[in-house]
């Protein structure tokens, strides 16, 4: 008999234990490799999904109050500036109009009048003022003629009372064309009462020119519930006028990234309206506070309940090719991804 050892032949259950122990390296090496490519690119890029679309939103209301007679718009239509919204009922206001062009004319009559009563009284001062120069004249003569006994004591006594009366009638009439100087105005001043008068004319054209409201930007019309025939007053907000001139991104990072974050960075956009298309933009500012900061009702970390939860603080991002996406609709999401240090590039 031979004295060698019959050879092994491996068996299967050995590969596959083989194979399981190149599996288990290669999925290590591989998680080593993606870890350090995740560390290389979180030191270059910071990236939230916590973004929404933000957009000036003018709020549409009337300036004079009254019943809607027509409406030019409807619901999430695009007007240019300048294009008609509604028109207010007009009648009211051209009767106004009417009105206080009468009253400027009837100011203007009065100012008319008060011309004339000013000249009227400078006429009468100058005849009370040669009257009492006539009463001075005699009053020296009956002095005179008094001295040499020529008159007696009581015609002298009736030269002293004219010039006294002529001295009050002078005075009177100073009076009178004082007040109706006053009633005119003075010369390089316009009547109190046309004055007033023109003002109520323009208060009333330009309440007129209220009633034709128009837009006053590049918009689109949202949240608009408005009927010929309801009646509206000033200031009461009846639809949004969406500003397409400008959009922009509010990015809430986290409050421990926000070290890394400067203004001017470049940054990448994607809409989940659009998830093909790459928006570029750039940090524009840093909030001053966090989102809950400015909520309706703030956390009161007093309390004693306090639990340290990491805050968001909203990044805003300018957008640098809004015309690349078909449309923008304020409040949706986005994925805003911020290269660090590319504001020095």
């Amino acid at each position: 008999m031979s004295d060698r050892k019959p050879l092994k032949v491996s068996s299967g259950h050995d590969w596959n234990q083989v194979i399981k122990r190149w599996f288990v390296l290669v999925v290590f090496v591989a998680a080593g490799i993606a870890g350090w490519f995740y560390w290389q690119y979180s030191r270059l890029y910071l990236s939230t999904d916590d973004a929404y679309v933000g957009g000036n939103v003018v709020s549409i209301s009337a300036q004079v109050p009254g019943k809607i007679a027509r409406v030019y718009v409807s619901a999430n239509q695009h007007v240019h500036a300048g294009e008609p919204l509604f028109d207010i009922d007009a009648g009211v206001y051209r009767l106004e109009v009417q009105k206080a062009q009468a009253q400027l004319v009837l100011a203007q009559q009065n100012e008319y009048q008060a011309v004339s009563a000013v000249q009227i009284a400078r006429a009468d001062l100058k005849q009370k003022e040669a009257e009492m120069v006539n009463a001075e004249s005699m009053n020296r003569r009956d002095k005179t003629l008094a001295a040499e006994n020529y008159i007696s004591a009581e015609e002298m006594d009736n030269a002293r009372t004219a010039l006294i009366v002529a001295k009050t009638s002078v005075a009177a009439a100073k009076g009178q064309l004082t007040q109706a100087i006053d009633k005119l105005g003075q010369p390089d001043q316009r009547n109190a009462g046309v004055e007033v008068a023109s003002a109520q004319l323009l208060k009333a054209k330009l309440d007129l020119s209220h009633i034709h409201v128009r837009a006053p930007c590049n918009g689109i019309v949202s949240n608009i519930n408005l009927q010929p025939g309801s009646y509206v007053l000033p200031g009461e907000s009846l639809f949004a006028l969406i500003d397409d001139r400008d959009y922009w991104v509010d990015a809430n990072f986290k409050e421990t990234e926000l070290a890394y974050l400067h203004k001017g960075e470049k940054a990448k956009v994607v809409l989940d309206t659009y998830p093909n298309l790459v928006i570029q933009g750039e940090v524009q500012s840093l909030s001053g506070g966090s989102g809950t900061a400015f909520s309706l009702l703030p956390p009161q970390n007093a309390t004693g309940n306090w639990v340290k939860v990491t805050q968001r603080v909203p990044v805003r991002i300018r957008l640098l090719n809004q015309a690349s996406a078909p449309s923008f609709q304020i409040g949706t999401t986005a994925t805003v991804t911020v290269q660090l240090g590319s504001e020095h590039d």
